[in-house]
């Protein structure tokens, strides 16, 4: 009818959308092609800036353009003086700040500006704060432009209490705010340093505080959650040892195990003495025999050359406060020393860290009443609990093993890896309190081998009946001499199984392992050595094999 407009239909509209883009991707398409074989003949001059920037205005997430605009600009820059590079550069971080108005969450834009600030000879870091002040008000979590903050902070000398401040206003305007509590983190250790901490206790009072009101206000949340993990780990362990072992057979060594990992410079706090006389120039290894190296390892082991085969030697070891000393008999092959099995696996707490977790945990326990499904809130008590004491409450630690992985079955690997750390952990201090060579692990659902390390002195390990699929950290156990494995899912022991010199039995039935890789490495290590594999073989003495089904 005469006078009224007519109205697309649904597929005449997507008809010509489809038109549309068409032409755009063709029109795009020449400008690439232009861009690259000017930039291939090396042509550095200002059409190409006009055409790299017609290009990247609607989509500047081309990385390969800002590389040619980089290099066009240095060219150009050669012939300039230093007001003309001003205003050239000048120009080019407006053009940026259109193209972050296009996509405020571009690498490539961000990554560009810091490059035209480095290289321009006044550069107005005032002027760039305020930016990120404007984007920041835009979109209080965009991270890439909390990275450029930080970058320029640093740049004109902000100071650190002015920033944490702002990290405070803008987790009041959105608690939900990773970035703020991130950059927190890194502002809190620099302002509120401690004596033997990298956080004094005071400050960490208050952002205790602070994370409450946060997880309280939002439980489900999980950035303020993390940020009160964060508090919860900066106590820092004093460097003690927990298991030393000295073998005379099958190569004569010594082997030290600390509480946490340390360098090879560690070592100038820990003094040694073989005999009568300190060791000389020690050559320390990783427990896996890699040439020493500053890369912090728990166990590290030396060989011994000159240990004496028919004389008892007496071992001194020194970690201040540490003195330890025990005795290599004459007619033993290998001696060990233990630490005390309240030492094992503790947390290092002050009396007034203690005094700040017994506070965290009751308010955990107050906002799990109230929200009994929450995960975080679980976890967070978990680890308060293990935190201040592991023995006391290992009861309770088991039970929110288990509520997580009910409530969150999409991480249930990752707590069943708690779980087994929390049961291998009891059992440790079991072993260390009664001293034995024998630790008994089976049945106890366990997914992982933890704290191997802890288990150097043991020579009976039985890991039966649970769920593990690799036995990783094995090579820990250097006095090892029976290694059972059944009924586990595992597929592949080669690594790790191959460095246990001491190795006599090693039994795998039922598990998923092929058979050519147990009979490969019980060829290639070990001359008596009794295999029980899955499918049935027996490799014994002189590789008579039957089937034992």
């Amino acid at each position: 009818m005469h006078g009224r407009v007519k109205v697309r239909t649904t597929e005449e509209q997507e008809e010509a959308k489809k038109k549309e883009r068409a032409a755009k991707v063709q029109m795009y398409r020449q400008l690439s092609s232009k861009i690259y074989e000017k930039r291939v003949s090396g042509e550095y001059d200002d059409e190409a800036l006009k055409l790299t920037e017609k290009a990247l205005t609607p989509n500047p997430e081309i990385s390969t353009l800002w590389n040619y605009r980089r290099e066009i600009f240095i060219e150009k820059m050669k012939s300039l003086d230093a007001d003309a590079v001003k205003v050239a550069l000048g120009s080019e971080l407006h053009f940026l700040e259109n193209c972050l108005r296009v996509n405020p969450k571009c690498y490539g834009v961000w990554h560009h500006r810091c490059w035209v600030m480095e290289n321009s000879p006044s550069p107005d870091w005032i002027m760039e704060k305020k930016l990120c002040d404007q984007f920041l008000k835009y979109d209080e979590r965009n991270f890439h432009c909390w990275d450029y903050r930080r970058y320029v902070a640093a740049k004109a000398n902000v100071p650190a209490d002015e920033e944490f401040m702002f990290t405070s206003e803008k987790i009041t305007d959105n608690f939900s705010n990773y970035s703020a509590w991130h950059y927190r983190s890194k502002l809190l250790p620099r302002l509120h340093p401690g004596d033997k901490q990298e956080v004094s206790e005071a400050a960490l009072a208050k952002e205790y505080e602070l994370v409450q009101n946060a997880f309280f206000t939002d439980p489900s949340d999980q950035s303020s959650w993390l940020y009160h993990r964060w508090l919860l780990g900066r106590e820092t362990c004093p460097l003690t040892i927990n298991a030393v072992v000295i073998t005379r057979t099958p190569a004569p060594s010594l082997t030290v195990t600390f509480n946490r990992s340390v360098g090879l410079s560690d070592f100038a706090h820990v003094s040694t003495r073989i005999g009568d006389a300190p060791l000389a120039e020690p050559l320390w290894s990783t427990s896996v025999g890699k040439p020493a190296n500053d890369k912090p390892a728990s166990m590290w082991v030396c060989p011994l050359d000159n240990l004496s085969t028919d004389k008892s030697v007496q071992i001194e070891l020194t970690c201040d406060p540490q003195c330890i000393t025990f005795t290599l008999e004459t007619e033993s092959q290998d001696a060990f020393w233990l630490s005390t099995a309240y030492e094992i696996c503790q947390s290092y707490n002050t009396v007034a860290t203690s005094t700040i977790l017994e506070s965290e945990l009751s308010s955990c326990e107050q906002l799990l009443e109230l929200e009994p499904q929450n995960k975080w809130c679980i976890l967070t008590t978990m680890l308060l609990r293990q935190s201040l004491d592991p023995v006391k409450h290992h009861e309770d630690i088991i039970k929110h093993c288990s509520a997580l992985i009910a409530v969150d079955p999409y991480r249930r690997g990752y707590y069943s890896d708690l779980l087994s750390k929390q049961i291998t952990e009891s059992a440790l201090r079991n072993l260390y309190g009664n001293p034995t060579r024998e630790l008994d692990l089976s049945n106890k659902g366990l997914t992982k081998l933890h704290h191997a390390e802890l288990m150097v002195h043991v020579t009976m390990l039985n890991l039966s009946n649970n769920q593990l699929t690799s036995v990783h950290g094995v090579h820990h156990l250097k006095c090892l001499e029976e290694l059972m494995l059944d009924h586990n899912l595992i597929r592949e022991v080669q690594t790790g199984i191959a460095s246990l010199l001491k190795l006599r039995v090693l039994s795998l039935k039922n598990n998923r392992i092929l058979s050519n890789s147990i009979i490969a490495l019980a060829h290639n290590r070990y001359k008596s050595m009794r295999l029980v594999v899955a499918i049935g073989y027996t490799v014994c003495g002189v590789w008579q094999c039957k089937t034992s089904r």
